[in-house]
């Protein structure tokens, strides 16, 4: 070929080998799309027993964490397979800049059910901890104690579908509690 012109079909030819070579051998079905709860800007403040927390979203995959006046950003990691029913984000292992925390833990994602029965009963497994609007927007945070300088705080965000669609009504919701600002 060299030295000699390439036809316009010659030229498609080793452009679609080439672009083909570029894509690689992903799949679609190799393609994960993890089901996330906050848009871009989105912030919320929830009510918890322990205090009051604000998560702000930053982009698709950080998030603003803040309580008792300190931030800590955390960029959340992608699930790559089915955890507990979420194929959402998580952090397993942040260390904030809050008095005697030692660990914390990160999780968001949606949880999908086909009855309204089916929610409250994975709701119930949480036992008092989560706090829950109308339209299944979930949070359940806990701080416990081992030792007075040794804290570790867990803040699980969780959206939920029925059939496909979030709820407009949820039994034991707390509206109050979960703000979206």
């Amino acid at each position: 070929m060299i030295g000699k012109k390439n036809s316009p079909l010659q030229i498609l030819a080793i452009l679609l080998v080439f672009l083909y070579g570029c894509a690689g051998s992903q799949s679609s079905k190799d393609i994960i799309v993890n089901e996330i709860v906050f848009a871009h800007g989105d912030t919320v403040i929830v009510q918890a027993d322990w205090t009051n927390i604000e998560i702000s979203s930053l982009d698709e995959k950080t998030r603003n964490y803040t309580w008792n006046g300190k931030s800590i950003k955390v960029e959340l990691l992608p699930r790559a397979e089915r955890w507990n029913g979420s194929l959402g984000l998580y952090h397993p292992q942040v260390r904030p800049p809050h008095e005697g925390v030692v660990h914390m833990v990160v999780e968001e994602g949606q949880q999908h059910f086909k009855t309204l029965a089916e929610a409250l009963d994975w709701i119930a497994l949480f036992g008092d901890k989560p706090i829950y609007r109308d339209d299944g927007l979930l949070i359940a945070s806990d701080i416990s104690a081992e030792s007075s300088n040794r804290k570790f705080v867990s803040i699980y965000v969780m959206q939920i579908f029925i059939n496909g669609q979030k709820p407009t009504k949820l039994p034991g919701s707390q509206n109050n509690r979960i703000k979206s600002i």
